[in-house]
Parts: C-alpha cells; sequence; structure tokens
C-alpha cells in the first residue's frame, strides 16, 4: 500500500468519522428537542391546575363557610351596610380571588392557559360589575399588574355579564320581587 493509498483511506475514515457525528448530534438534537417540548407541555398543564385549582379551592372555602358566603353576597349588593370587620374580611377574600385571576391572566396571555380555561376566570370576575365588586375593584386596583388592571377594566367592566354570571344576579333579584309581590 502507498502512502497516498493511506492518505485515501484515512480521508475515508475521517469522512465516516464526520458523518457518524453529524447523525450522533442530530439525535440529541431531536431528543433535546422533543424533552424541550415535553417540559413546556408539562408547564403548561401545571399553569393549568393551578390556576383551576385556586379558583375551585376560593370557591370550596367560599361554599363551605355559609359566614362567608352571606358577608359575600352582602357585600356585592349593600356594600355600604358593611360593618369594618366585615369590610376587612370581604376585602381579603375578594382579593385573592383578584390575585389569583392576575396569576391565571398572565398565563392565559402567555399561552399557557386556554381560553376555555379562561372563561371560568372571566366569567368569575363578573362579580365587580355589581356594586359591591366595583367599589372593591376602586379601593384595591392598585395591587394589580398594568396589563392587568387594562384588560380588567377594558374588557370585563365594560362587558356585559355572560349568561352564566347572570344567572345568579336574576335569581337573586327574581326572588326579591317575589318576596315584594306577595307582600302586596
Amino acid at each position: 500500500m502507498t502512502l497516498e493509498d493511506f492518505y485515501f483511506l484515512s480521508q475515508i475514515v475521517a469522512a465516516v468519522g464526520i458523518m457518524l457525528s453529524l447523525i450522533f448530534v442530530g439525535i440529541q438534537m431531536r431528543q433535546s428537542t422533543e424533552q424541550a417540548k415535553r417540559m413546556e407541555e408539562g408547564s403548561r398543564v401545571a399553569a393549568m391546575r393551578e390556576a383551576h385549582g385556586n379558583l375551585a379551592n376560593w370557591y370550596m372555602h367560599t361554599s363551605q363557610n355559609q359566614q362567608l358566603a352571606s358577608l359575600i353576597d352582602k357585600a356585592l349588593n349593600d356594600f355600604d351596610t358593611l360593618s369594618v370587620d366585615e369590610l376587612g374580611q370581604y376585602v381579603t377574600s375578594a382579593s385573592a380571588l383578584l390575585c389569583y385571576a392576575q396569576n391565571a391572566f398572565f398565563d392565559w396571555r402567555a399561552g399557557d392557559l386556554p381560553d376555555e380555561q379562561w372563561r371560568s376566570w372571566y366569567v368569575a370576575l363578573q362579580f365587580v360589575n355589581t356594586p359591591g365588586g366595583a367599589r372593591l375593584w376602586a379601593m384595591r386596583r392598585h395591587m394589580f399588574a398594568d396589563p392587568f388592571v387594562d384588560y380588567f377594566e377594558n374588557e370585563v367592566m365594560n362587558s356585559e355579564r355572560p349568561e352564566v354570571a347572570d344567572a345568579w344576579f336574576r335569581r337573586k333579584h327574581s326572588a326579591d320581587v317575589t318576596d315584594e309581590e306577595a307582600s302586596a
């Protein structure tokens, strides 16, 4: 074998080595990309679970505490009759809901919370379209980030209540009318 043959053989071995290295790098890149996609999907799932978990926990806490549920009803419709203690409890509870909503809003805006799940929050936030909800927002809006405030004031506060959110309001007020009619 001549020196020239060794040269060509070494070139072939080097080319094969480079090709195998490129194939290996390609496989690693594909695996890294797939892993990154799985991690991103995991992040989305975690954001969805956290957002819905927060909303569900707030509802469960409120529904299991009859005093708090009655207080919230009173605050939404008769804000000016709240005692100092009632006002503090209402502001604390409703502010927690708004804080959770802001977190969900940023997840939704980032694409980590699907529109279908954001609608649950949108409906829950309709409480602000009551007299007591509007008063709470006026007192606490400074606590929230500008993008959330802008969205909240332009989309939530200036919209008609979805039928789902409006059902409680109609039921509450139709019961009042029925009671008044019955006493007449």
